[in-house]
């Protein structure tokens, strides 16, 4: 759209060809479909290169000496990752058996203790089997009888924090293990207090405000376009919780690196020195954001959860939650972002939620009388629908 302030958004990239097996396996990065190019830019600002892009995915490689640091750096970075796995290993499994003697291939001791405990994902396409929960148990009965003791003793499975996450990519009768270097969902910042319904992704917030041009990821010396943010119907708080922390400079990956309780602090080849050396600089970037950010929501027990998470987030001082009705919420300041993810579906029954939507489009419809671009937070709105 001509004088548009919203940046240019690419299409999302084609799916990656099927793995070659003689191909070495790189490091890697999910997202959200339509993200991509967002994750690209913060990947090479952890000094990520050779980039490679697919749908929802980013293959990776980092500079020779460097690919500890830029792993960790990508884990504790990055806002629109949802996982990044480092690789252990590629071969060939065109059957149950080979699949396991393959995983047999892999030191399992240099991982777990067999006090440890284990978790595997798999995602199957066009294989030997249609049962993905199939291939993670081969992958776990490799594992464990490596590493079973006469007594019997073996590491256990654990769905939820387990010591070591394995991630199985069986594609044609080409096999790639990698192991889980955050341990756990990257958009799982750490701050999520109180309970809503269907509170909005984090990763998801923070892509919403790169499209809009707010947030600009890679670009250390201007990371925000400086303008106020304000949420009329904020649930939890997400959009301005997550706004704030970027523009306090607070590392996506800081609360969860101050407990050590997983992800490649787990790892029994964790560079204990070198993590810690990486926490301590993103603790000294961390400062008081310049820009305001309000919110405001109609139910009490969504306002009183914002303002718990923006609390734990470390923002509170920067972050206004009210209780209102949007159609009573008027912009202040000079110009700025009003970003909203309106109820619906879980939150809102679709009928009311239609009349809802029909109520904010009439609220944000330019009045009769014209009046300045610059004026109020009317110039640009983002509301995922």
């Amino acid at each position: 759209m001509p004088g548009s302030t919203f940046p240019v958004v690419p299409p999302p990239p084609r799916p990656f060809p099927a793995p070659v097996l003689d191909e070495p396996p790189r490091l890697t990065a999910r997202t959200l479909e339509g993200l991509e190019w967002l994750l690209a830019r913060e990947l090479e600002a952890v000094g990520a290169t050779d980039l490679r892009l697919g749908r929802r995915t980013i293959e990776f490689s980092a500079a020779h000496g460097c690919e500890q640091q830029t792993l960790y750096r990508a884990v504790l970075e990055s806002r629109t990752a949802i996982r990044i796995l480092e690789p252990l290993g590629r071969f060939r499994a065109d059957s149950p058996e080979a699949l396991y003697r393959g995983l047999q291939e892999v030191d399992w001791t240099e991982q777990l203790k067999v006090s440890d405990t284990l978790r595997v994902d798999a995602a199957i396409h066009d294989t030997f089997t249609t049962h993905s929960l199939y291939a993670a148990q081969i992958v776990k009965d490799a594992v464990v009888d490596q590493l079973r003791t006469p007594s019997g003793k073996r590491p256990s499975v654990q769905l939820r924090g387990a010591t070591l996450r394995l991630a199985l990519h069986l594609v044609g009768d080409v096999a790639t293990i990698f192991r889980d270097a955050a341990g756990r969902s990257l958009h799982q910042r750490g701050w999520r207090m109180g309970e809503v319904e269907a509170p909005l992704s984090e990763t998801l917030a923070a892509g919403i405000l790169g499209i809009t041009g707010w947030w600009r990821p890679g670009q250390a010396d201007s990371p925000t376009s400086g303008e106020p943010v304000l949420d009329p119907m904020c649930g939890s708080g997400t959009f301005v919780i997550e706004a704030a922390t970027i523009a306090a400079g607070m590392a996506p990956g800081l609360w969860r690196a101050r407990r050590k309780a997983h992800g490649f602090f787990r790892f029994r080849d964790c560079d204990k020195p070198l993590a810690e050396r990486l926490v301590a600089e993103l603790e000294t970037r961390v400062h008081g954001p310049r820009e305001a950010f309000r919110a405001s929501d109609l139910d009490p027990k969504a306002v009183e959860a914002a303002r718990a998470c923006a609390a734990a987030a470390g923002v509170a001082t920067a972050v206004t939650v009210s209780t209102s009705h949007f159609e009573e919420v008027q912009p202040e300041g000079p110009p700025g972002l009003v970003v909203t993810n309106p109820p619906y579906g879980e939150r809102l029954a679709l009928p009311r939620a239609g009349a809802l939507f029909r109520a904010g489009g009439r609220r944000s419809s330019p009045p009769t009388r014209p009046r300045p671009a610059s004026s109020g937070c009317g110039p640009r709105s983002a509301c995922p629908s």
